[in-house]
């Protein structure tokens, strides 16, 4: 996985020109997928060009990808609704489902007094937390509203 990583950093860094007449990048990171066990995918576009693509036909589900846009729609609707990241909210214990990967709940099982939109946005983006991925999409800004702003941003 370092290696894969690694490769992507230098990817980065390439020009279009430079990374298109250097097929030996995408043969090295062939090589470096088939070594693993698992179903990878690459695609590398810079300044509006394909660079590279691995498995790009590939339908991938974006899993837990899509909790940065999600907290970058949180931020933009607070924003505009002049509330602030330290507004708090109480969750009651039927906030946090039990069947699902919460950190929050974990350590308040029977829901927490006061929680600010901060906190919320912190688990969701750094523990992955499910549950507060979900409550800000019922408090906040729902999916719909979240892929609308993604996608205006160009």
């Amino acid at each position: 996985m370092k290696k894969i990583i690694y490769m992507l950093l230098y990817l980065l860094f390439l020009t279009p020109a430079q990374a298109t007449e250097n097929e030996d990048i995408l043969i090295k990171l062939q090589g470096i997928i088939n070594s693993v066990k698992a179903e990878v995918g690459v695609a590398v576009r810079m300044a509006g060009k394909e660079i590279i693509t691995i498995n790009d036909d590939i339908k991938f589900p974006l899993q837990s990808v899509f909790k940065l846009h999600q907290a970058l729609a949180v931020c933009n609707e607070l924003e505009k609704r002049n509330i602030s990241l330290d507004q708090k909210i109480k969750l009651k214990k039927s906030d946090l489902a039990s069947n699902t990967w919460s950190p929050l709940r974990k350590k308040f099982p029977d829901g927490i007094d006061s929680i600010s939109m901060r906190d919320l946005i912190e688990y969701t983006l750094i523990y992955s937390d499910n549950n507060t991925s979900d409550i800000l999409f019922a408090k906040v800004i729902d999916t719909a509203a979240t892929d609308k702003f993604i996608r205006n941003l160009g």
